[in-house]
């Protein structure tokens, strides 16, 4: 889930992107926005030309209600979950936030299958 916390361009990042999943293209549009920098209007755009979007169908989707209310979802799911950061992590009933590296997060996942 993408969860909108680090700017106002946040959530038109994760509104484009749930307008890519629409057209099956979330992972594209993923990869791209991360290779585009931080988010603001240019660069969500780039990145949803590369994804390879139609732009004026996406266009309309960042827009509507149905979008709104799963980030809105997205927000109210994290914070009942307690997340504190991106990204965030639920290993078990550990939960892991913030970009803590490859050896945290395989240590975790070790203690909870032993």
């Amino acid at each position: 889930r993408d969860i909108p916390i680090l700017s106002d361009q946040s959530e038109a990042a994760a509104r484009m992107a749930l307008a890519a999943a629409e057209q099956g293209k979330f992972a594209a549009f993923h990869d791209a926005m991360f290779a585009a920098g931080p988010p603001d209007p240019a660069t969500i755009e780039a990145a949803a030309r590369r994804a390879g979007l139609d732009l004026a169908r996406a266009r309309e989707a960042t827009g509507s209600e149905r979008i709104g209310q799963e980030v809105s979802r997205s927000v109210d799911h994290a914070r009942q979950l307690g997340f504190e950061g991106t990204p965030s992590w639920v290993i078990g009933t550990e939960l892991i936030s913030g970009a803590v590296g490859y050896e945290q997060l395989a240590q975790a996942i070790e203690k909870l299958r032993r």
